[in-house]
């Protein structure tokens, strides 16, 4: 993802993170990982995601997803809504 800070140095190791709620599953996403569990709750619904690389997310998404469990599915990240930290852990 481009990114823009006077505050990190080329090739500086960085930790992208993200809310759960501003992650969304998309057919076009970035990311492809499968449902190990949904989470039911009324007008959301956590789904808990295995990644190819084997990183768990957590996606918060509308109470009627159509998402089960075993599912494939592919996640977008908006960049607008992403933080970086170096590797002190501080935000850029």
């Amino acid at each position: 993802m481009p990114a823009r800070s006077n505050e990190l140095k080329p090739d500086e190791p960085v930790t992208l993170g993200v809310r759960s709620e501003h992650l969304e599953l998309n057919p076009q996403g970035q990311l492809q990982g499968q449902v190990l569990v949904a989470e039911r709750l009324g007008s959301e619904t956590y789904l808990y995601v295995q990644m190819e690389g084997g990183q768990m997310l957590t996606i918060a998404t509308n109470g009627d997803s159509p998402a089960r469990i075993h599912d494939r599915v592919s996640v977008q990240i908006n960049g607008k809504d992403c933080h970086l930290f170096n590797s002190a852990g501080e935000a850029s």
